[in-house]
């Protein structure tokens, strides 16, 4: 009696549904990124024109923080939503509404500027890793 091997038992993969996510497979170690825990204030240099950056009231106080960026935006990759904004060029803006921003911002538009945010909690260092050697 041999064991019938007529139908080999397939892993079937459904894509669109999140059954992938729920599967307990044994999670590699994440790749060796260096996190900053403290809060961390960059300067970002904004070309003329629109920068295509949606800004939001902070909703646990004053001050503007980044709510989205546009696809288009030249700030994406440099900028995040939940930046803070601290100062358009070396103007104080943290304790200022979305409105007061960004009047500001057009009133500068015809020329680059340069925004000082607050990006907070983690943020890694080096973009994400395409290949995964080591």
């Amino acid at each position: 009696g041999a064991s019938r091997q007529d139908s080999p038992v397939k892993m079937t993969r459904s894509f669109g549904s999140d059954t992938a996510l729920m599967s307990n497979y044994v999670t590699p170690s994440p790749p060796k990124t260096k996190y900053i825990g403290r809060r961390s204030r960059i300067s970002v240099e904004a070309p003329p024109g629109r920068l295509g950056v949606i800004l939001a009231n902070r909703s646990d106080g004053k001050g503007t923080v980044v709510s989205a960026l546009r696809t288009s935006s030249p700030l994406v990759g440099k900028l995040s939503p939940g930046d803070r904004l601290e100062a358009v060029d070396g103007q104080d803006v943290s304790d200022m509404k979305v409105a007061d921003v960004t009047s500001i911002m057009a009133r500068k538009a015809d020329r680059g500027r340069t925004l000082t945010v607050v990006t907070p909690g983690k943020i890694r260092l080096g973009g994400p890793t395409s290949s995964s050697s080591g």
